[in-house]
């Protein structure tokens, strides 16, 4: 009687879906769109660039306030220095949604420990002699 409870409760245990998996699910999306981001931003920037060197170095160098060319330089040198870290924190947001894959898939490795455990000792019971 003991052992049908155990196996009920393993059982119920098992059909569980974890939260944690589905939080992992939630981090790893997180960090591939941050890292698709990161790399979407990239190829604008180089159009800004292709932009910024379409003009001649006379018309850089005399641009006055309030100019395309200082606007886009600007951007040039603003947006680099936060998006570089970006693609860091996407790719960490993966690794660690995969820890907590890993630690879902430990805790699963037991529970079907514990079951084989069970009908082991089940079947060794019901073993004639």
């Amino acid at each position: 009687m003991v052992t049908e409870l155990s196996i009920e409760r393993l059982e119920a245990e098992a059909n569980r879906t974890s939260p944690l998996s589905i939080l992992a699910a939630f981090i790893i999306v997180a960090g591939i769109a941050l890292v698709i981001v990161t790399a979407i931003s990239w190829v604008l920037l180089a159009d800004k660039a292709l932009d910024l060197y379409s003009y001649d170095l006379a018309v850089r160098d005399t641009a006055q306030a309030g100019d395309q060319v200082l606007d886009t330089q600007a951007t040039l040198e603003s947006y680099p220095r936060w998006l570089a870290s970006l693609p860091f924190l996407g790719i960490a947001l993966i690794l660690v949604g995969i820890g907590i894959l890993l630690r879902t898939f430990v805790r699963r490795v037991r529970l079907r420990m514990a079951v084989t455990a069970i009908a082991l000792s089940y079947l060794r019971d019901q073993r004639p002699d």
